[in-house]
């Protein structure tokens, strides 16, 4: 597996575990039942992803990369504080649109930095892109 095709799916896994952690960090704020359907199917979403990545590094001998702790732990904070501050569902949907908008551009932007990797590597990042584009679109529903 040559560098670029590594390191972008290494992002990509790196995205879709952060938006497992956030789904999850939200989930327990949902009281409808249709939210907490929509935040479930995206969660299995990202998983399922995360997990086609993860072989692919697995098979060509790569690490997995975690998100970074920095940005895990703001994320944390950023959505504690806002939930506790008489957050509910609009709220939720505000910070996962918000995240879904932060993913997507990152992951645009390592689709372009790593512009030589497989093309497997970036249809697995476009596929990514797509889950985020559709889960912000679903999200519009409870702003």
């Amino acid at each position: 597996m040559d560098q670029h095709t590594s390191k972008l799916m290494q992002e990509c896994d790196a995205g879709c575990r952060m938006a497992a952690e956030s789904i999850d960090q939200v989930m327990q704020y949902a009281k409808s039942g249709d939210l907490i359907q929509v935040l479930e199917a995206y969660k299995e979403k990202h998983e399922n992803l995360e997990t086609q990545i993860e072989k692919q590094l697995i098979v060509a001998g790569q690490d997995e990369k975690e998100p970074p702790k920095f940005a895990a732990a703001m994320s944390w904070i950023s959505t504690q504080a806002k939930m506790m501050s008489g957050g509910d569902e609009k709220q939720i949907a505000k910070i996962i649109t918000d995240g879904c908008h932060m993913g997507i551009q990152s992951i645009c932007g390592y689709i372009n930095e790593y512009s030589g990797a497989s093309e497997l590597a970036r249809s697995l990042a476009k596929e990514l892109v797509d889950i985020e584009d559709n889960f912000g679109k679903e999200m519009r529903a409870y702003l």
